[in-house]
């Protein structure tokens, strides 16, 4: 089954927080996306004015950092977990 903002309804995506609404697009993309570009998709969704946007951006980034779903690939990208194939390393000879 396949998750997308399209399922959700206007009223349903304004109850969402950020970081909810963070993972319904990052389930939806399947890959690594940049900070900026998955939060303008974020505010863009919940439609948020210029100033929510700036206000609220410090605080999802932290939530970005905490909650426990989501990593950090660096330069600023970010992926859910779930879609991460790091260096996996092997003890067999």
């Amino acid at each position: 089954m396949t998750v997308s903002l399209k399922d959700y309804s206007r009223e349903e995506i304004e109850d969402m927080a950020l970081i909810e609404l963070a993972k319904v697009i990052l389930l939806e993309q399947k890959q690594a996306m940049d900070f900026y570009e998955l939060y303008d998709k974020v505010a863009e969704a919940k439609g948020l004015t210029e100033e929510e946007k700036e206000d609220r951006m410090t605080l999802f980034y932290t939530e970005l950092n905490m909650d426990g779903n989501f990593k950090s690939l660096g330069s600023n990208k970010w992926i859910l977990k779930r879609y991460y194939r790091g260096e996996k390393t092997s003890d067999a000879s």
